[in-house]
């Protein structure tokens, strides 16, 4: 029987089979680690690099290790060679319960407390907890941490008193934490939360206190109740109190306001009448001194314009007299100049034929000289000296004859110089005497024009200058040469400023003066005293003007009445 066809289906079938075993072998030996679970490998050595903090200070040495700590994801097993356990990583809760245990004052207490552990992270605190829990039950890991907290909570209770353990529940709680946890980290164990539940004993100190505190705060707060009461009754009847004397000082101050808002009122009502009064008064006053000044302008107006004309009449005048001059005297001066020079051409005339007489007659003797001299060289000397003497008497009669003709000549050029100068002269005289009368007239004229209004504007400028320096005498002269005219306006002045008061029905005094009706009373002459003084400061002395027509002032206003700045 030939069986080799089944060789196939016997190598297919031990190929799945070998399949299906290699499938389950790795499916058996890749293990996961969940996230509150860690897989200790050992059975072969492995190698850690050293770890560090922040700062670079090795916080666990590297080397070779106979496990390996897994936390997290999965990881291979080797068959044969390596094992594996799980450890757990939960949070646990441990609550331990000390029993009659001794504090600082020797009172033995009984303590319940709470704590919730689990095994830290880091690697550090995982190798610790691998060399001390791997293999032991949960129960057996329970048990040791239940110990040293216990330990460690017996410990710190020893060394606090009563009270604290009772008012400072916070220290205790962080001061078992920090003990409990310096011993636990060796276990590569840390405390999450720690709570002391309750402390009490078996004889009742701790009630007993609570009593006594109890007793205290009841008390307290009695006495507090009742310092609240005693207080609210204080504050409440001083409150009143201040309520009512702040009514009375309101109304007072009510009352106060009242009578000065009235006052004032009627201060500022004849203030007002006053004013009126004074601005009805300023009208006239100041259209008079307006009036003054436009007149004094008007004169000053006046008098630039008769100096403009004055000097006008002066140029016209001296335009006159230089056209007069260039009229009359500029001919006359030529015509004596031309007379002046004919008179010298007929002067030099003259003298020029004597002086060619002169001439002929010396050159007549000096030929018969000369003829005499050849003629007669025997007797030359008495020839010479008879010739001479001739000669001599020759000249002295041609330079005689000359010097009468050079003097009649000269004489006739003087006479004619003379004649012709004094015509000049004359005609000159009569110019200048014409000339210097127009001038006198318009001079005189403008003198006359000009005294005229000089004597118009001192006028004016005298009589503003009295009034600037009139005193008071002088002013109540001329105000009672005005006093009628001001009398015919008073009746409507005096009703103008009295109107007001007749408005008035009745005075309702408001306050406790006894003296409010006699004030009240004195605010007529006080009106009439500030009228008088007013009128007086607006230039018009109205007490002095009734004093001229027999009124006493005084006697009206009163001789204490208020002045008016």
């Amino acid at each position: 029987m030939d069986l080799s066809w089944l060789i196939p289906i016997v190598m297919t079938a031990g190929g799945v089979v070998a399949l299906i075993a290699l499938v389950a072998v790795l499916a058996r030996n890749l293990k996961k680690v969940p996230p509150n679970k860690v897989l200790v490998f050992y059975g072969r050595k492995h190698t850690t690099e050293p770890r560090h903090d922040a700062d670079g200070k090795v916080i666990e040495a590297g080397g070779t290790k106979g496990f390996q700590v897994v936390t997290g994801g999965s990881k291979w097993k080797w068959p044969i060679l390596e094992d594996c356990q799980e450890m757990d990583m939960a949070s646990f809760q441990m609550k331990p319960q000390l029993k009659k245990i001794p504090n600082k004052d020797g009172v033995l207490v009984n303590v319940d407390a709470v704590a919730s552990c689990k095994i830290k992270s880091e690697q550090s605190s995982l190798s610790a907890a691998v060399e001390r829990f791997l293999g032991k039950t949960t129960q057996e890991i329970h048990a040791m941490v239940l110990e040293i907290l216990e330990g460690q909570l017996r410990a710190v209770i020893g060394t606090m008193t009563v009270e604290q353990l009772i008012q400072d529940r916070e220290t205790l709680n962080t001061r078992v934490k920090a003990e409990a946890m310096s011993e636990l980290e060796k276990l590569g164990v840390g405390i999450d939360i720690l709570n002391i539940q309750s402390i009490n004993d078996d004889q009742g100190y701790i009630e007993a206190l609570g009593k006594k505190r109890t007793a205290e705060v009841v008390r307290d707060a009695a006495i507090g109740k009742a310092e609240a009461e005693a207080e609210t009754k204080k504050r409440s009847t001083t409150a009143a109190k201040d309520a009512d004397v702040l009514a009375a000082n309101n109304q007072a101050m009510t009352f106060e306001a009242d009578k000065d808002r009235d006052v004032k009122k009627a201060t500022y009502d004849a203030l007002i009448k006053a004013e009126q009064a004074r601005a009805e008064q300023a009208g006239p006053m100041a259209k008079a001194e307006a009036e003054q000044k436009v007149v004094v302008q008007q004169v000053k107006v006046d008098e630039e314009r008769e100096r403009a004309n004055i000097e006008v009449q002066k140029q016209k005048a001296l335009v006159a007299a230089q056209a007069e001059e260039a009229k009359t005297v500029v001919p006359a001066r030529k015509a004596a100049e031309a007379l002046v020079a004919t008179a010298e051409g007929a002067k030099k005339k003259l003298v020029i034929d004597a002086e060619g007489n002169r001439d002929a007659a010396v050159a007549t003797a000096e030929g018969e000289q000369k003829k005499l001299v050849i003629e007669s060289e025997g007797n030359r000397d008495a020839a010479i000296n008879a010739a001479t003497a001739e000669q001599k008497k020759r000249v002295l009669e041609s330079e005689g004859a000359r010097d009468a003709e050079i003097n009649a000549a000269t004489a006739q050029g003087q006479k004619l110089e003379l004649e012709g100068k004094g015509k000049a002269a004359s005609i000159r005289v009569i110019a200048e005497a014409e000339v210097y009368q127009a001038r006198e007239v318009g001079k005189a004229q403008a003198d006359a024009i000009e005294a005229k209004l000089l004597a118009e504007a001192k006028g004016i400028l005298a009589k503003a200058e009295a009034y600037a320096k009139m005193d008071q005498r002088g002013a109540l002269q001329l105000i009672l040469e005005k006093l009628p005219s001001i009398l015919e306006q008073l009746p409507a002045i005096v009703e103008a400023a009295a109107k007001p008061m007749s408005a008035i029905d009745k005075v309702v005094m408001i306050g406790s003066d006894p003296n409010a009706p006699a004030k009240f009373a004195g605010n007529v002459p006080v009106f009439l005293a500030q009228l008088f003084e007013t009128t007086k400061n607006l230039g018009f002395d109205l007490s002095g003007a009734l004093k001229k027509l027999g009124i006493d002032a005084t006697a009206i206003s009163g001789p204490d009445a208020p002045k008016v700045d």
